[in-house]
């Protein structure tokens, strides 16, 4: 199939893609969702969707992909090392509202429901390999410890998801909190600057 042409400078067909499915998404669950509505609200046609995806669970599945606050973990660890300050949560939660916004919908009553598990798989994996530790190599105590920190930072995105107002610096000092008081305790001794 070839490449769509563009049909306008900016953004893109696929992106437009996306943020039409995305509006959608928020008003009305997946399986009421056509393509012929998204390509409507997009400007563009059924040729460029399907050269993008195969259809609307393609698209959550991307968006869902590229909400996964990757650097987060790596920002942790340097946190509680000493190599970066408290301080650069707060900027980190300001600079990633859009994103901070699709993850509290996604985890909440109304996005997918697997989101919530590979969202927590995935957080598990980045701060195992972030800290330099195996999470299965964790004993009992620390691996509950971690799945509940969490796992707790997800319903607090689930609660805003749902409707609670709950202030992006609310979440940054929540962070910082669990940061400071917690997770230390997660990482090797021979990390933590004293």
């Amino acid at each position: 199939m070839a490449r769509p042409r563009r049909e306008s400078p900016s953004p893109n067909a696929k992106e437009r893609i996306k943020e039409a499915f995305w509006a959608l998404y928020q008003s009305r669950p997946i399986g009421k969702i056509s393509v012929k509505e998204i390509v409507a609200l997009a400007g563009c046609n059924r040729t460029t969707f399907y050269y993008y995806y195969c259809d609307v669970y393609a698209v959550l599945e991307e968006i869902e992909l590229h909400c996964l606050p990757v650097e987060l973990p790596s920002l942790i660890v340097q946190i509680i090392t000493g190599e970066r300050n408290y301080d650069e949560i707060a900027a980190f939660v300001s600079s990633h509202q859009a994103l901070y916004k699709q993850i509290c919908y996604l985890l909440s009553a109304h996005g997918d429901p697997g989101f919530a598990q590979r969202f927590k798989n995935e957080m598990l994996r980045l701060w195992s390999a972030a800290a330099g530790i195996s999470f299965a190599g964790l004993d009992k105590t620390l691996r509950l410890r971690l799945e509940l920190i969490i796992g707790g930072l997800m319903s607090l995105f689930a609660c805003s998801g749902n409707g609670e107002a709950i202030a992006l610096e609310e979440i940054a000092e929540t962070m910082q909190t669990v940061i400071a008081q917690e997770l230390p305790q997660l990482l090797p001794t021979g990390r933590l600057k004293v």
